[in-house]
């Protein structure tokens, strides 16, 4: 499940960290711990779970595919 938010009119798409994981190939608690880290930008929800930019995972995911850490798609 994803959430959205709605400013001025649009709204915003925010990954979940299992969302975010399957994009970077990782698991939900490495997602976690980057967050935990501040290696990954992250909005936290009033009932205190994590959300995800689509903008940050998918250059996240350019930067990982280009230091071949990751395999491109």
């Amino acid at each position: 499940m994803t959430m959205a938010s709605q400013s001025g009119g649009s709204f915003r798409r925010y990954l979940s960290p299992g969302e975010a994981a399957l994009s970077l190939h990782v698991s939900a608690k490495t997602i976690d711990r980057w967050a935990d880290a501040g290696q990954i930008a992250c909005v936290v929800t009033l009932g205190g779970h994590r959300r995800f930019r689509p903008e940050d995972i998918d250059a996240l995911v350019e930067e990982m595919a280009a230091r071949g850490a990751l395999a491109a798609k």
